[in-house]
This record gives C-alpha cells, sequence and structure tokens, in this order.
C-alpha cells in the first residue's frame, strides 16, 4: 500500500527482495570503491508466538540466499542476533569469514484488535537501528 501510494508500486514484492547498499570506501584496505551490503527481505512469518520460533524463522532465511543482513517484519517482536560463516572464495583459493546479522522488525501499532484477540504480549514499539560502516565492511544492530 505504501508502494502504491508513493507511485512506486513495482517495487513492492511479496515474495522477498534482496537489496544491494553502497556505502562509503574502505580506507582501511586503501581502496577507493564502495563498500556494497546485501540485505534480503521477507514481509515474514514466525512459526508462533514463542522467541524460538521467530529465531528459527529468520535463520532459515539464509538457507536459500547468503547475505550479509536477513530482516523479517510481520512478527511483531524485536529480535537480534549475529552468525559468522566461512565463504569459498575461488579468486585466491581460501576461505574467507563473513558477518551475518539477522532481525525481525517490531510494530508501530499499539496493542489492539489481531494482537489481543490471537492473545500476543504488547510489541515494543519501533525498530532496530542497523548501521552500515563506510570505512571497513562491518554492520551493527541497536535494539
Amino acid at each position: 500500500m505504501i508502494c502504491e501510494l508513493l507511485g512506486i508500486p513495482e517495487v513492492y514484492d511479496p515474495d522477498g527482495i534482496m537489496l544491494f547498499l553502497n556505502v562509503g570506501h574502505d580506507r582501511a584496505k586503501g581502496e577507493k570503491s564502495r563498500i556494497c551490503y546485501t540485505a534480503y527481505m521477507l514481509h515474514g512469518w514466525a512459526g508462533g508466538k514463542q522467541w524460538g520460533g521467530l529465531a528459527n524463522a529468520l535463520e532459515s532465511m539464509s538457507k536459500s540466499i547468503v547475505a550479509d543482513v536477513y530482516i523479517i517484519s510481520h512478527v511483531h517482536k524485536k529480535l537480534a542476533f549475529s552468525r559468522r560463516i566461512l565463504i569459498p572464495d575461488t579468486r585466491t583459493k581460501s576461505l574467507r569469514w563473513k558477518k551475518q546479522m539477522f532481525f525481525s522488525s517490531s510494530s508501530f501499532q499499539e496493542w489492539a484488535g489481531y494482537a489481543v484477540r490471537q492473545g500476543y504480549n504488547p510489541a515494543t514499539l519501533g525498530s532496530q537501528r542497523l548501521r552500515l560502516s563506510g570505512v571497513t565492511h562491518d554492520a551493527h544492530i541497536s535494539i
């Protein structure tokens, strides 16, 4: 609905979005190119009312697409965690570490209607803050 109001309905995709974000420069490596972050986002599903179901849904997103950041919404809970994985670098024939960030956005609506009828706890309003460094490839999430 928001994309339609903004006149860009083609931007919304109910199946998921891969976003490429270019920021700053990696000055520590003497590079002049911008740092590219990838974010995979879904409207979401949670698999239940418990925190474990939400964490499982978030982590399962990484089974189909490799990204720096995974974001899920619709769940009305704030949850964030990170992990590291090893990625093969075919150019250097070595392995490199990749940090991945996972978080769910919360609600922007007060506790009422559907949330009350379904027995959900009142949500912490708002969303986390994702900070992407423009100096080195590093991301942080604040709740």
